[in-house]
């Protein structure tokens, strides 16, 4: 997915003196629509657009990071544009913080899974060491389109469309929890798609057996239930998903109630991405 073409130097602003959440969405609006594919977007429409996202829960994301996101009618490709603040802004974060760094992404109507592309190119991007830092230091326009640009990855990282050689990848997580949290990772690392099933461990069934089932009264059912979570890896990347999954889960020698285990697909075909 080519970020490069959602953005537009235009689109970016350094050190926004904004101080409401609501002068930020409309400068990044009217940022926005210096793009030229977002030139004939009605204004109006865009901050109806963003206030009825906002109203379903901020678009603070924590972390001093701000993603406002609206679908507008009519618009054919994606447009994102950019800003920082040095000062930082209430932006009623779900971590509480005040938030200095802002992208607004709009979308063409239906393109739900291609949003999501977005997000995870954006985040991709901004995981990588450095960039941070360098955006939020920025002294220019230019400079900031400038500091992302040069670092986003046009293409994504994706692999799944290559026939190369592929592992099937399977978790059993019983803090379900956690669930989220490596689905965010998947899609930082380009991986599109999982089949995720609920599945129960043997003490939901032993329990039945008369002999076990006074013990295993005392234990917390809640143990008994999981999550199985299964997608397809480029063999390649075997070693850094897996890091990735421990980062969240901790080690998974030393932890109790999760398990994973990675198999050599002989032969794929079709695709588990989102659709």
């Amino acid at each position: 997915m080519d970020l490069q073409s959602m953005f537009h130097p235009e689109s970016c602003k350094a050190n926004i003196s904004d101080v409401r959440k609501q002068d930020v969405l409309e400068t990044l609006a009217d940022l926005a629509m210096k793009h030229p594919a977002a030139s004939g977007v009605d204004r109006t429409i865009l901050l109806q657009r963003l206030n009825e996202r906002e109203e379903k829960g901020s678009t603070g994301i924590g972390s001093q990071l701000a993603i406002p996101h609206a679908q507008v009618p009519g618009l054919e490709q994606f447009v994102i544009s950019m800003a920082t603040s040095q000062k930082g802004i209430d932006y009623e974060s779900i971590d509480g913080k005040k938030a200095r760094l802002f992208f607004m992404i709009l979308a063409p109507e239906g393109e739900a899974a291609s949003h999501l592309k977005v997000l995870a190119n954006i985040s991709r991007t901004l995981s990588l060491p450095g960039v941070r830092p360098e955006i939020l230091a920025a002294p220019t326009e230019l400079a900031l389109y400038e500091a992302f640009i040069s670092r986003a990855n046009p293409e994504g990282t994706s692999t799944l469309k290559q026939k190369e050689d592929m592992s099937l990848l399977t978790l059993i997580l019983f803090d379900k929890e956690l669930i989220y949290d490596i689905l965010e990772m998947f899609l930082q690392k380009g991986i599109e798609g999982a089949n995720i099933a609920d599945s129960y461990g043997m003490g939901e069934y032993i329990s039945n057996v008369p002999l076990f089932a006074g013990f295993l009264g005392f234990m917390n059912d809640r143990t008994n239930s999981s999550k199985t979570l299964q997608a397809l890896i480029p063999k390649s990347s075997i070693d850094s998903i897996v890091e990735g999954i421990e980062s969240i889960t901790g080690d998974l020698d030393k932890k109790q109630g999760a398990a994973l285990f990675v198999t050599p697909v002989q032969l794929w075909k079709g695709t588990m991405k989102m659709m």
